[in-house]
């Protein structure tokens, strides 16, 4: 999205993106959009009038939209395309192996402790970033991942890996 003083233009644009924080972000837990309309269509009917009066100062940004909501960035990259192959899997956990110094370059702040994606639990010493279905993993030391509803252990070496995992179907509430 590009805002000026009088105008705001809407682009369509798809692929995979570094964000910081969202400035706004509105979320309902209806589903609020039709899926035969035109990308800037379902956009401006769904969040015309939010995007029309927010605050923000001129310049780009990145709009996230579902159809459930909207999340709008204002400091976000492209990143760079890879194409890796699957290293292991668990379930719907895919685990890939990134090439060596591929995060080098990049300034990210990892945290640092146990974590679980859904039902799956990584244990050992372990930095990662989450960011939506992706979790960007460091391996120190050996770390095995364990499931309750796979037999099967997976044992991630030193190294860094993403780990993606498809979000469960979310269950219809009346």
């Amino acid at each position: 999205m590009v805002k000026t003083d009088n105008e705001t233009t809407l682009k369509y644009v798809s692929g995979m993106w570094m964000i910081g924080n969202s400035l706004i972000r509105f979320v309902q837990r209806k589903k609020i959009t039709k899926l035969d309309m035109t990308f800037n269509d379902l956009v401006l009917k769904a969040y015309g009038n939010i995007i029309k009066n927010m605050p923000l100062t001129n310049g780009n940004y990145l709009l996230y939209v579902d159809n459930y909501g909207i999340e709008v960035y204002d400091k976000f990259r492209k990143c760079d395309t890879l194409i890796l192959p699957l290293f292991a899997s668990q379930g719907h956990l895919d685990i890939y192996m990134l090439p060596v110094g591929s995060l080098s370059k990049l300034n990210l702040e990892f945290e640092e402790g146990e974590i679980n994606i859904y039902n799956h639990q990584l244990h050992g010493k372990i930095k990662y970033i989450t960011a939506r279905q992706g979790t960007i993993v460091k391996v120190e030391d050996n770390i095995v991942i364990t499931s309750e509803d796979h037999p099967d252990t997976i044992e991630l070496q030193q190294g860094d890996y993403l780990l993606v995992h498809t979000p469960p179907a979310k269950k219809k509430v009346d």
